[in-house]
């Protein structure tokens, strides 16, 4: 094996290990996870449009119409969120947060934080784990990911322009992008606790 492959192999394996990996917010968030092994490219940070996001959702019936189940396939957009499959819906984040924080300042209010893949589409969510406490109860530790918003099908973002990535720090890596989120909440929202409990 060529040196060159080795270093190509060992690069992929790396890389993979980060992006499954649940990074602490209080720890030192170094290396790239904004790229998977699998070759994909990503855009991360604040969406500000919540009716172009799209992701399967299964509705109750009503009066009016019948209960469908969750998308099985990616969702599409047209006036609202739609499923390409008969019987089956999908939802916007205006219609039903999955998991989003909703902060900022006045006109300048945005949802964080999403990780969309820049070849299909498809969105995530930043999703924080129930906090985790030291035995003495002295520090909290609460791990961070990127989550899709429903277990089947596929969510959707009609254009990559709607999300505004913050400067600095690759907001792509899970803890880098709950740290901005945090301090956003607590300095602009004068808010003394955490948006992740």
């Amino acid at each position: 094996m060529s040196r060159r492959a080795l270093l190509v192999a060992r690069a992929a394996l790396c890389v993979a290990g980060a992006a499954s990996a649940r990074i602490d917010l209080e720890k030192d968030l170094r290396g790239n996870a904004s790229s998977a092994a699998s070759g994909a490219r990503y855009k991360c940070g604040a969406l500000h449009t919540a009716t172009e996001a799209c992701y399967p959702l299964a509705t109750a019936g009503s009066w009016m119409s019948s209960a469908k189940a969750a998308c099985s396939t990616a969702c599409t957009k047209g006036f609202t969120c739609n499923c390409p499959v008969k019987g089956e819906s999908c939802s916007s984040i205006m219609v039903s947060n999955p998991g989003l924080k909703f902060m900022g300042q006045s006109d300048y209010m945005s949802y964080y934080a999403v990780r969309v893949n820049m070849e299909t589409r498809e969105w995530e969510y930043l999703r924080a784990s129930k906090p985790q406490w030291s035995a003495d109860n002295m520090r909290r530790t609460t791990h961070f990911e990127w989550a899709k918003p429903s277990e089947t099908g596929a969510s959707y973002l009609e254009s990559t322009e709607l999300v505004i990535t913050p400067s600095g720090e690759d907001f792509c890596q899970p803890g880098v992008a709950a740290r901005y989120s945090d301090n956003l909440y607590r300095t602009v929202g004068k808010a003394e606790r955490s948006p992740w409990g």
